[in-house]
């Protein structure tokens, strides 16, 4: 089972909170920092194309193709088009993670997690889910 991340924002930052350089990690900033450069490019990756993936299935999903007029089919058409745009340019999302630092991946991976929204449980261990299918998370005690 998931649920949404419904926690305060020291859940996620961990502002006054000690930044232990061992231990187990208290708020998501701590997690993340504590990936390797290599897991975030993966996990980051991983995820925008998921969460691409999904908004297609979405909007897929909410149109009605029997009830719908030629404007509402070239809006959906420039959706698509959009997505499909995006989707192609992963492979240069991927370049462009091999170029980013560590901070700058740790902060792609904390807007990922805020669209994602989702952990597996709300006792401690939160796995809170970095990829849309939790194929990719990060532990909080």
């Amino acid at each position: 089972m998931s649920y949404g991340l419904s926690f305060t924002e020291d859940f996620f930052w961990g502002e006054g909170a000690p930044f232990p350089e061992e231990g187990q990690p208290t708020c998501v900033m701590q997690a993340l920092e504590r990936m390797t450069r290599e897991d975030l490019i993966e996990a980051t990756v991983y995820s925008s194309a998921q969460l691409l993936e999904n908004h297609l299935d979405r909007l897929s999903q909410d149109f009605d193709w029997t009830e719908c007029s030629t404007q509402e089919m070239q809006e959906f058409a420039e959706q698509i088009s959009h997505v499909s745009k995006q989707m192609r340019n992963l492979t240069q999302r991927r370049k462009s993670a091999d170029l980013m630092d560590h901070d700058t991946l740790v902060c792609l991976a904390f807007d990922i997690i805020r669209d994602v929204n989702t952990c597996t449980d709300l006792r401690t261990p939160v796995d809170v889910w970095i990829s849309p299918d939790g194929s990719y998370s990060v532990e909080i005690y």
